[in-house]
């Protein structure tokens, strides 16, 4: 929280509650990058997240190949989560905010698969068969992240009411 200045804090507070405040700063946390779990978000995250980690721990999954197979898995598991989140959140929005979010979405869209592919190139000239498995484990990581930054935008938008 010392990362705000004044100022933020204060924008951030009119017309909030603390607890409301304390969302909004958690929110603006997710939305630079780093990782912030809500409950619903968490709930989810231990449903795939157990379905990788059986995987992983099953006797296919102990080869590169089984732990390349578990990981991209969870990369569908993880991409289906965050469509069903995105779809939520455009019936739910107003079409200006929805409009918003469309357009955020596709740009984040490019910077996953501009910075996937930057990691592929830099993984594919390095020997061992571990930076195979890092670089899915590199997509389902940012697909989660932003699936639980969309979930919690959902709640705040379910919990509060919307500015027109």
């Amino acid at each position: 929280m010392h990362a705000l200045n004044e100022s933020t804090r204060s924008a951030f507070r009119r017309k909030s509650s603390p607890h409301q405040f304390a969302r909004r700063v958690w929110a603006v946390a997710a939305l630079v990058g780093l990782v912030v779990v809500s409950p619903k978000a968490s709930a989810q995250q231990s449903s795939i997240d157990e379905v990788l980690s059986a995987c992983l721990e099953s006797p296919s999954g102990m080869s590169t190949r089984g732990q390349i197979e578990c990981t991209d898995q969870s990369a569908v598991a993880w991409d289906r989560e965050l469509n069903r989140v995105f779809q939520v959140l455009m019936r739910t929005l107003d079409k200006p905010q929805a409009d918003a979010l469309r357009a955020a979405q596709r740009q984040w869209v490019k910077f996953r698969d501009a910075e996937i592919a930057a990691l592929g190139a830099v993984y594919a000239t390095l020997d061992g068969t571990m930076y195979q498995v890092m670089h899915v484990h590199a997509l389902v990581a940012r697909t989660r992240n932003r699936a639980q930054q969309l979930q919690l935008l959902l709640e705040d938008v379910e919990s509060a009411e919307i500015v027109q």
